[in-house]
């Protein structure tokens, strides 16, 4: 069977889904998962049978993994957490890079133990701290906070979504809100992973360095496009990007993961390193740099497909696009199945299919003269990229944004170039910082100068007329006809062959 991950993937999803909408209790699709299993080895030889219960297996451990997911344990904290704020004292260890906004500090704790009058009990879970109290906060410290226990708000943070099932979808179901006349107290420094606490701690030094040098506007921007810190981007600027179609380049991914791996083996060329050698260091430093960026799922997806391609390059393998996007799926998913409910694994995982799938056939609808014309090629291919990824994103960003952005389709074309810039000028600047200065001064103006343009650019396409239209009520069942839509007509040509054979 050719390419097997890739329709394993297809039924896992609908397991996931399947078990969302209609509530499988977790045992009832283990044991058909064992017996399905079992059934496929034991047609492992036959051919059509074992590859049909290998899909049957596939959507049964889609529908165990967020059945199981779902259940959530006795002692876990979203069990002490009510509607209403309970004053409580919860001991745990600090799981991300504390943020700091204006008086406040916001935090994800990895609960422990949890204090109420009397009684202590032992927990689990995750909770998010809103903290008021001015402290010193990091990652990996265990801390003991006292304060007020509550669920969160379901208030709407977009057309279809609301606040608790986006923390919800991340593992977090409990928010504790500690405020300046609340204790706390510090126990230790080194409970957490010795790689993360390194990232974290280089992510503060080169946001520093950034912050130093920058205005505070491209400071925002370049934090973004390089650490993937996205709080500190102007609303403007995020406006001015989203009218567009291009927000995208805000938030690390493909592009940025493919830049720096670019970046690395060039480096590593130069110095003469042997060609395996350079692949294992990259590899490294791209597993570093997803923890750099904070493990969001566009960076996860991306150095994974980057850390198949790469390892099938040292073993002397074809790499696969498809299968390797279908991978780096599967590794999310299983470790958390209702990740397939976020905008933003949503966003990454089509965008990337529809390039995928789709760039060849717009490719082919252009004469065989312009397409090996050397001139035009890179105009076409550059066109029929960003032809596929906004189409396979324009139906998710109008159901979440009721937003229609066809300028996008230019737009793209123009300002993904920027990103390339901005990304080595701004890795350049950060390395020149730490060893000269005086001479990274250079390359601050040149940050400010790209970012600028890259803001006037963006105000000029979106001042085109029709470049974007406000939308109301884009339904699910809506988007769905949509995407059904795209995939016939995109898939005209196979309907047709399948014809002639008739």
């Amino acid at each position: 069977m050719k390419r097997p991950l890739v329709p394993m993937c297809v039924f896992f999803i609908c397991g996931i889904i399947y078990a969302n909408f209609l509530h499988i209790p977790f045992l009832f699709s283990f044991i058909f998962l064992i017996l399905s299993f079992i059934s496929a080895k034991i047609f492992l030889r036959r051919n059509f049978l074992f590859v049909i219960l290998l899909m049957i297996v596939s959507f049964l451990l889609g529908a165990c993994a967020f059945a199981n997911h779902k259940t959530l344990p006795i002692n876990h904290i979203a069990n002490f957490a009510g509607v209403k704020g309970k004053f409580v004292q919860i001991q745990g260890v600090i799981e991300n890079c504390p943020v700091r906004k204006k008086n406040k500090y916001s935090f994800i704790l990895q609960t422990e133990q949890l204090s109420r009058g009397n009684s202590a009990h032992k927990v689990c879970g995750k909770v998010l701290v809103w903290c008021y109290k001015q402290a010193s906060f990091k990652y990996g410290q265990e801390v003991i906070l006292e304060g007020k226990l509550y669920q969160p708000y379901p208030f709407l943070i977009g057309k279809h979504l609301n606040y608790r099932t986006y923390l919800k979808n991340s593992g977090i179901y409990a928010m504790l809100s500690v405020s300046k006349a609340n204790n706390v107290y510090f126990k230790q420094d080194n409970r957490g992973n010795f790689l993360q606490k390194i990232s974290f701690s280089l992510r503060e030094k080169i946001k520093q360095i950034i912050e130093k040098n920058l205005s505070v506007y491209t400071a925002g921007v370049t934090n973004a496009m390089l650490l993937g810190a996205r709080s500190d981007v102007p609303q403007f600027m995020q406006n001015n990007l989203k009218n567009t179609g291009t927000v995208h380049i805000l938030a690390v991914s493909g592009l940025h993961v493919g830049i720096i791996a670019f970046i690395i083996i060039l480096f590593l060329k130069i110095l003469r390193i042997p060609y395996k050698m350079r692949y294992v260091l990259t590899i490294l430093f791209l597993v570093f740099y997803c923890f750099l960026t904070g493990a969001r799922i566009s960076v996860v997806r991306a150095v994974i497909m980057a850390v198949v391609l790469l390892s099938g390059a040292l073993i002397e393998r074809d790499y696969d696009p498809k299968s390797a996007l279908s991978f780096a799926a599967l590794i999310i998913l299983f470790v958390n199945p209702a990740q397939i409910f976020s905008m933003g694994f949503q966003l990454s995982f089509v965008s990337v299919s529809f390039i995928f799938l789709f760039t060849d056939k717009i490719i082919a609808l252009f004469s065989q003269k312009l397409v090996t014309n050397k001139l035009f090629k890179p105009f076409i291919i550059s066109f029929s990229v960003s032809l596929c990824a906004w189409m396979g994103t324009a139906g998710i960003i109008a159901y979440y944004f009721n937003i229609f952005t066809p300028v996008s389709i230019i737009a793209n074309i123009v300002i993904v170039p920027f990103l390339f810039l901005i990304v080595v000028n701004g890795i350049i600047f950060v390395l020149l910082s730490l060893i000269a200065p005086q001479a990274a001064q250079v390359l601050a103006i040149n940050c400010e100068f790209f970012i600028n343009l890259l803001y006037h650019l963006n105000n000029f396409f979106a001042s085109i007329p029709g470049a974007y239209r406000q939308i109301k009520n884009v339904s699910w069942q809506c988007v769905v006809f949509y995407y059904l839509a795209v995939l016939l007509v995109l898939n005209m040509d196979c309907w047709r062959k399948y014809n002639r054979t008739l």
